[in-house]
């Protein structure tokens, strides 16, 4: 039987791509093509990670795998494998797609990526891996808006981490492994770009990488659209402000900021865009890896990624902490009550106004 294992990395679409195979769930078993959509973990299917062994730091994944299928540690891989193996056969699919960006970011050595192998191959005997990947500079950007909606309080002054190396950036030693262990000849690299995509789009390139009818996956609508740097110091203001405050508050504070999300995603001011120096400097440690990865999978590219991606041509706009971080926090200020509203100018700017008045309708 076959397999698409799709691995992300994250910030590729993932989720867009995961809605809409959820959502064709039944078109695709048409097809023969099995989705689990529990036995797995929902469609991000994060119960791979803890197969495969992969980091879980506090339990968390491991907890909420168990807890959905009811069944004790040591039972839990068997269970899996039953249930997927009576699932496929029940709905007569003689091949399968599972999907889960944690096997970027939580299969951190060879050892956790052997052991998912060894369960998959208890069913499939035909394993392609698909691997999207983005400029490590864009990708950390994304990466940003992720982390500051989900309680940071602090943006690195250069936009970019200020860190010399990471395994999560790594695409020379990510493919590699996953070469060692399933086979170079079964791994799939794609450019996350929508210059470069079929069509434009994550689910078209992703039907015709797994071999399923195009228009299949439909067109749901994008997830994890990016911020605006002042609704980043906006969020990232607000967090702060959340987490200094009333504890027993801290949910209603979430519920407000969730509230607000669609205005925030809609403001149009610019995105976060480091400088191209500092672009160079974040690029420094992964430019070798990328060579070999343009060399092995894109010979006829001159670079891997897209100049502009990188930072040399359209990420010329340094941070103006003085504009972005000040206006964004006042404005979280003033709306969450911690300064007299009289008092703060930002009521005329960014998203001050939009959010007020939108209480008020």
């Amino acid at each position: 039987m076959k397999l698409v294992l799709h691995i992300g990395t994250e910030k590729t679409g993932t989720t867009t791509l995961q809605s809409s195979l959820r959502r064709s769930v039944g078109e695709l078993e048409k097809q023969g093509v099995y989705f689990p959509l529990r036995t797995l973990g929902n469609q991000n299917h994060s119960n791979l990670v803890v197969i495969a062994g992969g980091v879980d730091d506090d339990g968390y994944f491991r907890r909420k795998a168990e807890a959905s299928l009811q069944v004790p540690p040591a039972r839990f891989a068997d269970t899996v494998l039953t249930r997927l193996k009576s699932e496929m056969s029940i709905r007569n699919c003689r091949s399968a797609i599972f999907t889960s960006e944690l096997l970027h970011s939580r299969l951190v050595d060879i050892q956790s990526k052997q052991k998912l192998f060894n369960f998959l191959s208890e069913i499939f005997d035909d394993i392609t891996v698909v691997i999207y990947i983005r400029s490590q500079a864009s990708l950390a950007i994304s990466r940003l808006t992720t982390l500051i909606v989900n309680g940071s309080t602090s943006i690195p002054r250069g936009i970019l981490p200020e860190v010399s190396y990471s395994y999560y950036f790594d695409y020379k030693t990510i493919i590699a492994e996953y070469e060692s262990v399933f086979g170079g000849s079964n791994i799939l690299v794609g450019l996350y770009d929508r210059c470069l995509l079929k069509d434009g789009d994550i689910r078209s390139d992703f039907e015709q990488r797994a071999r399923i009818e195009p228009g299949t996956l439909g067109r749901a609508a994008d997830s994890n659209t990016g911020l605006s740097l002042e609704a980043l110091e906006f969020v990232a203001e607000w967090n702060r402000i959340s987490q200094e405050g009333d504890p027993s508050e801290t949910g209603l504070r979430r519920d407000q900021l969730r509230a607000w999300m669609p205005l925030l995603r809609a403001h149009d001011g610019d995105r976060p865009r480091p400088r191209p120096e500092d672009v160079d400097h974040f690029m420094a440690p992964y430019s070798a890896g990328n060579e070999w990865v343009r060399q092995r999978y894109f010979p006829e590219r001159k670079t891997l990624f897209p100049i502009r991606d990188e930072g040399h041509a359209v990420c010329t706009t340094p941070r103006d902490e003085s504009r972005a971080g000040r206006s964004a926090a006042r404005a979280a200020a003033t709306l969450f009550g911690s300064v007299p509203a009289e008092s703060d100018g930002a009521a005329a700017n960014l998203v001050a106004v939009d959010l007020g008045a939108s209480q008020r309708r």
